[in-house]
């Protein structure tokens, strides 16, 4: 049977439907959201005070570098939970925009930190954050010591990791990105993407298909420690 991996899955609970189950239950404040493709969930600078928890659709997280040069961060999709970081001002460094239409529950600060406060909830709060420094640090050391090729790969297991459908040996990303998109993640141009891809294919570590890129993890996973 097909496995979903999220990216917010803490062993065998993920945070987000836990949070979900809360709201559904009425005992966390949730109330729907809806915005088209192409709209901004928040920015930086903003000091509202509310979490987010992503239901139904796909954002990524934005942000420019000194230089002016737009980087996406990640990918966020059904069960991400967004805006609980804020910097020493207290206000938002991100930009999330959707790249579908989302549905999103705007869960007010105060119930959030009510939701963790017991011990399950917090628990998984931490192991969730854990999970992420350590992802982040992943990314850091990827960008240090690979190619951009290899930068690529190493994107595409943590994609098919986080955001896949797994049978068998293959890993259908549930989300689809563009070339641009993928430059803008690995820090190279659009046309190197496309090269890349099509190495890739012709390597055996992805295919494509008509409901999106197909990944070979392991295969993926030996070029880059390759």
């Amino acid at each position: 049977m097909p496995t979903t991996s999220y990216r917010s899955q803490l062993s065998d609970l993920s945070l987000g439907l836990t949070l979900a189950d809360q709201i559904s239950t009425g005992r966390v404040r949730g109330p729907v959201r809806r915005v088209p493709a192409g709209s901004r969930i928040y920015g930086r600078g903003d000091t509202s005070d509310w979490i987010c928890l992503i239901r139904i659709g796909w954002a990524k997280t934005l942000s420019t570098s000194p230089q002016g040069k737009l980087c996406v961060l990640g990918i966020e999709g059904p069960g991400s939970v967004l805006g609980v970081a804020k910097d020493a001002k207290g206000s938002r460094s991100e930009d999330i925009v959707t790249k579908t239409e989302v549905q999103f529950n705007v869960v007010p600060r105060a119930d959030f930190e009510r939701f963790l406060a017991t011990p399950l909830f917090g628990a998984q709060w931490r192991r969730h954050m854990i999970e992420l420094m350590s992802e982040r640090q992943r990314t850091i050391i990827s960008f240090v010591t690979l190619d951009s090729e290899r930068r690529l790969a190493a994107t595409l297991v943590q994609l098919g990791t986080n955001w896949g459908i797994t049978h068998d040996a293959s890993t259908r990303l549930r989300c689809s990105l563009t070339h641009e998109e993928l430059g803008q993640m690995v820090g190279t141009t659009r046309s190197r993407i496309g090269y890349f891809i099509n190495r890739f294919h012709e390597l055996g570590m992805v295919s494509k298909s008509a409901d999106g890129l197909v990944l070979h993890m392991e295969v993926l996973r030996r070029f880059v420690q390759g």
